[in-house]
């Protein structure tokens, strides 16, 4: 397992991608689009559509995670609450444990649960106020 840094935007990660990529260089950033996210209980707002629902980009070899905060989402973009610890890990059973322990006295942002993306995921405030993403990726 490990733990990055996710970054959010305040509706402009495109352009910050795009600014990082030309200085630090590397692989070409990943990016998934609010538009391509595909639920049948949940189709994004046209609005939203071209936003970077996830990306992931390379500054000298250490990966971050970057995603805009939509407007309404209940988790409005403010300076300051625009970053959170992404745990990454293969095995779900772990994370889970983990995030049961870690949500205790917290608030729970998205459920630890399968998805389009992955097997686990969740997005949680602690006590202590910190934003954290547990991520399972094979």
């Amino acid at each position: 397992m490990s733990t990055l840094v996710y970054a959010f935007y305040n509706e402009n990660a495109s352009e910050a991608i795009e600014f990082y990529h030309s200085i630090f260089g590397g692989k070409d950033p990943i990016i998934m689009r609010y538009g391509e996210y595909s639920d049948e209980n949940y189709q994004p707002e046209e609005r939203i559509k071209n936003l970077v629902m996830h990306a992931e980009m390379f500054v000298f070899g250490s990966r971050i995670m970057i995603a805009d905060t939509p407007k309404g989402f209940g988790m409005d973009w403010v300076e300051g609450n625009n970053f959170s610890f992404a745990v990454v890990g293969s095995d779900v059973k772990k994370l889970k444990e983990a995030w049961d322990q870690l949500i205790v006295g917290g608030k729970v942002l998205a459920e630890f649960k399968e998805t389009f993306f992955s097997e686990g995921y969740g997005h949680m405030i602690d006590k202590f106020g910190m934003q954290w993403q547990f991520i399972h990726e094979k």
